[in-house]
């Protein structure tokens, strides 16, 4: 059986996003979490860096542009802090992004 590896720094990470952004920031374990915006966008993250978008709503938050919804999206998350970062706002200001 392999053992998981935990990027214990994500943690720190995200809250520091969330903090400067005014997202809402769940820790429900050591290993799990959660960054919401208000029920737009909910998106779950695990100390292993995967990851998994429970939904997107970019038409509510802008029906002028046409985005890909990425409710159900699965996978490792940028192992740099500004990657990271950026990845970040890419899903949850994709809709403000697209004008």
């Amino acid at each position: 059986m392999s053992k998981k590896l935990h990027r214990l720094e994500l943690k720190g990470w995200l809250s520091e996003y969330c903090d400067a952004r005014t997202l809402d920031f769940a820790v429900y374990s050591p290993y799990h979490m959660r960054i919401m915006d208000g029920g737009y966008t909910v998106f779950d993250v695990w100390t292993t860096g995967r990851y998994y978008v429970l939904t997107t709503d970019y038409f509510e938050l802008n029906p002028n542009v046409r985005i890909s919804e990425r409710g159900g999206e699965k996978g490792l998350l940028p192992r740099d802090k500004k990657e990271l970062f950026e990845w970040l706002d890419r899903l949850f200001y994709a809709a403000g992004m697209e004008e």
